[in-house]
């Protein structure tokens, strides 16, 4: 390798950093708004999936927000993610199946703090917003035994995108204006 070349793949890579590639499932267009549903405080989520076509199924959680590596294991932090194993959801939306290569899917939900999805949310946490893409029909062995492999996006300390913050989100508090619902 000559040394412009050299200079040249290092510029690339440096640019690079930092960015989400185009050729993996994700998510993107976090929006949070806070609401009140009979007087209840909460805040409605919405997100764009951005499925490539190699899972056709998705959810979306809401993690605990820690700066500490949950597990050495990616097979481990992936059933974290997908809630397959407790200890990091908080909170998870209803699976989105059919999902389409390169059709983006919005996704919305409403959580009501203290109550069913938001049962265990409050307002100002910081959380990590969690999208867990499978049904490629692959598999993982984790702790001898077979799971269905999930492919996750969002998890800052998780087995891709460690120390991607894009996906934290701090969860409107009480004095955050909300719109009112039904």
């Amino acid at each position: 390798m000559t040394g412009r070349t050299f200079v040249t793949a290092f510029i690339l890579l440096v640019l690079g950093a930092g960015t989400v590639r185009a050729d993996i499932d994700r998510h993107a267009r976090i929006k949070v708004t806070p609401i009140l549903r009979n007087g209840k405080p909460g805040f409605q989520l919405n997100l764009t999936l951005m499925p490539t076509g190699q899972f056709p199924r998705a959810s979306v959680g809401l993690g605990k927000h820690t700066t500490q590596k949950l597990d050495p294991s990616a097979g481990v932090l992936r059933l974290l993610a997908a809630g397959a194993l407790p200890g990091y959801l908080l909170a998870r939306v209803p699976e989105v199946s059919d999902l389409e290569a390169n059709k983006p899917r919005e996704v919305e939900h409403v959580f009501i703090y203290g109550q069913g999805d938001g049962k265990g949310l409050a307002p100002g946490m910081k959380v990590e917003v969690v999208s867990t893409f499978t049904g490629s029909g692959r598999e993982m062995i984790v702790n001898r035994r077979d799971y269905p492999f999930y492919h996750v996006f969002g998890m800052v300390n998780g087995p891709m995108n460690t120390s991607d913050t894009s996906s934290i989100i701090e969860l409107p508090g009480q004095n955050t204006r909300a719109k009112g619902g039904k």
